[in-house]
């Protein structure tokens, strides 16, 4: 009989409202192997002294759910794999030595298994696993099966007693003091080691430990007395789970009432069902038991009645009742749950998680006076959004990035319109949380939602997963700065909501996605989730004026300009047109970040144009990562963007400040830069010189105090700014800005550089030497100097109008190299990486910088005047060859080189190392310099003209250019089109080797690392591309007046 969705929530409601007020509570968790294997090895001794099993059935279920493969339950992950496998293999070795009738189906069985967990454990990444509970229940587990005789020998079982030792060595004698800790929930953990007899106070009124059959079953089978309580709980479950039709399995825990109850009325009423819809009794038994609980236990509650009080359980409990038109405090929780920095799930936890701070955020944000709990509100923002920035947001509780995305979604929006309605203490919102952390986030998840439907209209193809993405989706969509985006979101949606329907009848047949102590479903979750999608829509109230002014109108025409730049370009040819303004949005936010951060290292350059590279850098590394739905961290991508920046500066830097001071004395420059990059720099006693750490303050662009501590150029630099300038290419209040020309042509020295990584400087000019930012003194952790002007000398020197000694000049020119090169080395991910890594970046940084001298001693042996009748010229006796110039000094000049490897410090995780032999470092290095070299050759491609106006060596100066003239008498723009078309010849020869060496790469490379460098292979493709369509290097102010702007 069809029903309406109204009169399906009003059914489920009915059920759990039914089944909560009964003795045994309610809970749809559906059976673990991992459960079900400790309640199979129970057993009890009869009448005639045999021991038994008290479930046979449970093993029966293990035998009926094993795999084909062997295993238990490891389709979700190798971890859920490994501890259900484990516990089913010792509960058949159990059977399998006592009970002769079982031996030889188990010893097939048996063998299956341990070839599983074999394969599973050689595998397994111990460091990317965060499980409750592991670094307890694995150890034992094996030091159990070792009594069976049976062991595993595995990369990362070192590793993992460690963690086991340290665990223990910090528990004490918590499990058998009179104070309830989740221990009592994993007693399993503690066979062979822990005295049962000593936790009996623990035991809950229903006779469990803490609602866990499988800790309950080890309390009972360990004891000196038999516990006919404990018996008969787990009697009630295997009853229970009968009924539904899991005889025989046992879940995680049982009963969850005040999870499961307080979870459904929340997802349901925020979805827009209302009390009414649903039969006020069932809301009157449901409002009882959620009040009388949080009543006994003083204000905080867990997943059921007595059961340990989490932040979680207690936050849905205090929210669902404030749905219904009740009041509850917060305080009680707070008390409980929050620390310096975040809010945990349970006291003592070590590791906070997402959703908890989710769900407390979402709680006091609808409480009657939400202004008094504005702080406890900030910390859970900062810590989500801190989260979201280094991991992409994956939640300890849950197996799907798609729910904590949803969370962050709802709570993140109702936090702005609190905020845009002044109903919070403004005074304690940061600016930059606002302005930056929340947009970046809601778009971060908004483009990744949209982007991972899949065809047929769900999200993983998954039921729960899809609701989950619908139910993020709503409240975005109301945001008022995507209105382009609205009609493509809300197809994605009904596309969503279409799936469905279309599995409407399965809807209880939930899927495993949450995390217990092994992987586990509840088809009450999965109805709630699904009924709450399909209700939903957006909201059609406005935002207030003050949340939509976070995104000036105006940024919408020029983000309609640029995307019709970009739709032009490779790789974006192909994409719809709101992918690429939504990561044009996105990256609208982290060019005004840029902006604020352009002169961390570098001065400002005077009589230069404002960076249009600041503009378009956030979008090489956004859209390239949206184009490719590559999975890496907000927090690398910005890093990236800043050593982009930095790129483009010091090649700017190099070839004007330092090219006239330095011009004649080149060879000491070389010098300098050896033992910098060394670390061995000659400690030098110039005025107030002294010992000292990294850089920690350098002048502003108006003379003023700019803070720099070195942290925060290293990782955490995200530019605060009270608003995303309508103007990107506003270079702010500041009136010197930080930009290099085109390049002047009364010198020798011009050049750009191209990597992807931002360089193109192309262009050049002159500085005027009057403001400079200058360091603290001190030495590096390397022992370098960082000579540095003290701070009278700095006042002196702006005073005297910017009128520097010779000596001053190379004091400030050594101290922005210096701070260049201490932010590359000394960033805290290069600290981190394997000293291999370390040792390769130092030596390309070093090799970066020398080829920028190099370059300029190339260009000034140009001849100043050769035949350039028909407007072009040829190095006539060039000091090598183009094949050898082009693959080392010019390659090594576009910065590529040495971000390539800085980026493998950022992409490694712990430490370890993503190099695991000669061959993937020699692979790895040939496509490096095969990639440098391509994008030098594409960007020489798109400047030959400008180049040849410069005086600018370019790749088609070079005399073997000239080969296929044969004679022919050509104008220069004839000459130039041959020699272009050679150029590109050149580079796509260049480009299959860099493929070919790709190939070889995916095959040995680890895949995640894999997917990262295709990343970043794209996007020093794509500066290619762009050098191509148009050039975005830095023009002289002069030379751009009158010229339009794609960006304008």
């Amino acid at each position: 009989m069809y029903q309406t969705i109204t009169e399906e929530a009003w059914g489920l409601i009915h059920s759990i409202a039914t089944q909560c007020v009964s003795e045994n509570g309610l809970g749809t968790m559906s059976p673990a192997a991992y459960d079900t294997a400790w309640v199979a090895m129970t057993e009890k001794k009869g009448e005639d002294g045999k021991s038994r099993p008290l479930f046979p059935e449970a093993y029966d279920y293990l035998k009926k759910t094993q795999a084909d493969d062997g295993s238990w339950d490891a389709e979700t992950s190798d971890a859920d794999g490994i501890i259900n496998t484990l516990a089913a293999l010792l509960a058949l070795k159990k059977q399998e030595r006592q009970f002769e009738a079982a031996r030889a189906d188990n010893e097939k069985r048996c063998r299956a298994a341990e070839g599983a967990l074999h394969r599973m454990l050689s595998n397994w990444d111990l460091d990317s696993t965060d499980r409750v509970g592991l670094e307890v229940l694995v150890p034992n587990l094996l030091r159990l099966l070792e009594a069976e005789g049976v062991q595993f020998d595995f990369p990362s079982r070192k590793p993992l007693m460690a963690l086991n030792a340290a665990k223990l060595a910090r528990l004490g004698p918590a499990l058998t003091s009179s104070v309830q800790t989740t221990l009592i929930h994993t007693l399993e953990a503690f066979v062979g080691t822990l005295d049962f007899d000593k936790v009996k106070q623990h035991k809950m009124p229903n006779g469990s430990m803490l609602a866990s059959p499988s800790s309950t079953a080890a309390y009972l089978m360990n004891s000196s007395s038999w516990d006919t309580e404990a018996e008969s709980y787990l009697r009630m479950v295997f009853e229970q789970q009968s009924a539904v039709g899991h005889k025989g399995g046992f879940p995680s825990a049982f009963p969850s009432t005040l999870f499961e109850t307080s979870w459904v009325l929340d997802i349901l009423l925020e979805s827009g069902f209302e009390k009414d819809d649903f039969l006020l009794a069932d809301i009157r038994k449901l409002t009882v038991l959620l009040e009388t609980n949080l009543k006994s236990q003083k204000g905080i509650v867990g997943f059921a009645p007595s059961s340990l009080p989490d932040a979680d359980d207690t936050a849905k409990s205090i929210s669902a009742l404030k749905l219904l038109g009740w009041n509850q405090e917060v305080q009680p929780m707070l008390k409980a749950f929050e620390t310096n920095s975040s809010f945990i799930t349970y006291r003592g936890e070590r590791n906070a998680s997402s959703s908890a701070n989710c769900n407390i955020l979402s709680c006091l944000l609808r409480v009657s006076e939400p202004a008094k709990y504005t702080k406890q509100m900030v910390k859970c923002i900062s810590f989500l959004s801190g989260a979201w920035k280094s991991n992409n947001g994956p939640d300890k509780w849950h197996t799907s990035v798609h729910y904590p995305m949803m969370l962050i979604a709802q709570s993140f929006v109702l936090f702005l319109n609190r905020w845009g309605k002044k109903e919070l203490d403004m005074d304690s919102v940061p600016v930059k949380l606002i302005h930056q952390d929340i947009p970046r986030t809601l778009l971060d998840i908004l483009s990744r939602t949209m982007r991972l439907q899949q065809d047929d209209g769900s999200w993983e193809s998954k039921r729960e997963v899809t609701a989950y993405a619908i139910l993020t989706l709503a409240p975005l969509l109301g945001l008022p700065w995507i209105d382009f985006l609205k009609p493509e979101g809300i197809a994605c949606m009904y596309r969503g909501k279409a799936y469905l329907e279309n599995n409407r009848h399965r809807w209880r047949e939930a899927e495993r996605l949450w995390i217990e102590k092994t992987v586990y479903s509840s088809s009450n979750l999965s109805q709630a989730y699904c009924l709450a999608a399909s209700k939903i829509v957006v909201p059609s109230s406005l935002m207030s004026q003050t949340v939509a002014e976070l995104f000036p109108s105006q940024l919408t025409k020029k983000i309609a300009k640029m995307s019709g730049f970009f739709s032009m370009v490779i790789p974006f040819s192909g994409a719809p047109k709101w992918k690429l303004q939504l990561s044009l949005l996105q990256s609208a936010n982290y060019a005004a970040a840029l902006r604020e951060s352009r002169y961390k290292i570098f001065p400002p350059i005077e009589k230069a144009s404002d960076e249009k590279y600041q503009e378009y850098i956030p979008f090489t590394w956004i859209g390239c990562r949206d184009i490719l739905s590559t999975g890496i961290s907000a927090e690398t991508l910005w890093e990236m963007m800043l050593v982009s920046m930095f790129n483009f500066q010091v090649d700017a830097y190099m070839e004007t400040v330092v090219w006239e001071q330095y011009q004649d004395r080149l060879p000491a420059l070389k010098t300098f830069i050896r033992a910098l990059c060394s670390g061995s720099s000659e400690k030098r006693k110039r005025g107030s010189d002294t010992d000292g750490g990294p850089p920690k303050k350098i002048l502003g662009p108006n003379g003023v105090s700019n803070s720099l501590p070195n942290a925060t150029l290293n990782g955490d630099t995200n530019g605060t700014s009270d608003s995303i300038s309508g103007e990107l290419n506003n270079g702010g209040s500041v009136k010197a800005v930080n930009s290099v020309s085109k390049g002047s042509t009364s010198g020798p020295h011009h050049r750009r550089t191209d990597s992807v990584i931002g360089n193109d400087s192309k262009n050049i000019a002159k500085q005027n030497n009057g403001t400079a930012d200058h360091a603290e003194n001190g030495n590096g952790a390397n022992g370098f100097k960082k000579p540095v002007a003290s701070l009278k000398q700095k006042t002196e020197v702006l005073e005297n109008d910017g009128v520097k000694t010779s000596e001053e000049k190379d004091r400030s020119v050594e101290e922005v190299l210096t701070k260049f090169v201490y932010f590359a080395l000394h960033h805290p991910k290069v600290l981190q990486s394997p000293p291999s890594l370390q040792a390769w970046l130092r030596h390309e940084l070093q090799t970066f910088l020398l080829a920028h001298i190099t370059h300029m001693e190339d260009c000034a042996e140009l001849p100043v005047s050769t035949d350039s009748s028909n407007g072009s010229f040829t190095w006539k006796k060039p000091r090598t060859t183009f094949f050898n110039w082009v693959r080392t000094t010019s390659a090594d000049h576009t910065s590529c080189p040495y971000s390539f490897v800085f980026f493998l410090c950022l992409i490694g995780e712990s430490g370890k190392d993503i190099i695991a032999n000669v061959h993937q470092r020699y692979a790895l290095e040939d496509a490096c310099h095969h990639l440098a070299t391509t994008c030098r050759q594409y960007n020489d491609f798109g400047s030959v003209v400008r180049d040849q106006e410069e005086r600018n060596l370019n790749s088609v100066n070079f005399p073997e250019f000239d080969i296929s003239r044969n004679g022919l008498l050509l104008n220069a723009k004839e000459l130039n089109e041959r020699r272009k078309i050679d150029l590109l010849t050149v580079a796509a020869y260049e480009k299959r080797c860099l493929d070919r060496v790709v190939g070889e790469l995916e095959t040995s490379l680890d895949a995640r690392v894999m997917e990262k460098l295709r990343m970043f292979i794209q996007v020093t493709d794509l500066y290619g591309q762009i050098y191509i369509a148009r050039d975005i290097g830095i023009r002289r102010m002069e030379e751009s007046r009158g010229t339009k702007d794609i960006t304008a």
